[in-house]
């Protein structure tokens, strides 16, 4: 999808790409990204943002999560 400013593409909207890091690597990241500034550290749960609570998702497909979750409704 892209984004446009009065007709002229100014960014574009993709997908996660699919890639394996490891959790060192992307806590180094992180890390990297907060020192600079781009990023602020969170300061606890935000759980009291949502209505309900998440749906579990733990070894099951999101198309049978969706579907649980939308029969639940």
């Amino acid at each position: 999808m892209q984004i446009l400013d009065r007709g002229v593409p100014v960014a574009r909207l993709v997908g996660p790409a699919q890639t394996s890091i490891s959790a060192a690597h992307e806590d180094a990241w992180i890390a990297r990204m907060t020192k600079s500034g781009l990023v602020r550290a969170g300061r606890g749960d935000a759980g009291w943002l949502l209505e309900e609570p998440p749906i579990e998702v733990a070894n099951a497909a999101l198309s049978t999560a969706l579907g649980q979750d939308r029969e639940e409704s």
